[in-house]
């Protein structure tokens, strides 16, 4: 069996485009990219129908969703493609 042939880094960079078209049509941001790397952010979102729904409910619970909301972090990663064409999502 002939081991995986290795891809150029044009393939790579075209490989990383299309992985990066699905996430930032999920939301993601892109950070920083590179010819197989790329750094992308997804900022947190304040859901105001739950926030209102909360309200409802005495405003107790709208006070713990706040908090959770402010100590919520957004959500970062970190995508590599391999010389074999596979790619990493840290």
């Amino acid at each position: 069996m002939a081991p995986p042939r290795s891809l150029t880094v044009d393939e790579r960079r075209v490989i990383l485009e299309q992985r990066l078209q699905g996430y930032v049509k999920d939301g993601y941001r892109v950070l920083s990219q590179a010819d197989t790397t790329a750094q992308l952010m997804k900022p947190k979102r304040f859901n105001f129908i739950l926030a209102l729904i909360l309200l409802c409910l005495g405003g107790f619970p709208l006070i713990i969703y706040i908090f959770w909301y402010l100590a919520a972090k957004d959500t970062t990663l970190y995508l590599t493609v391999e010389v074999d064409g596979k790619v990493r999502v840290q």
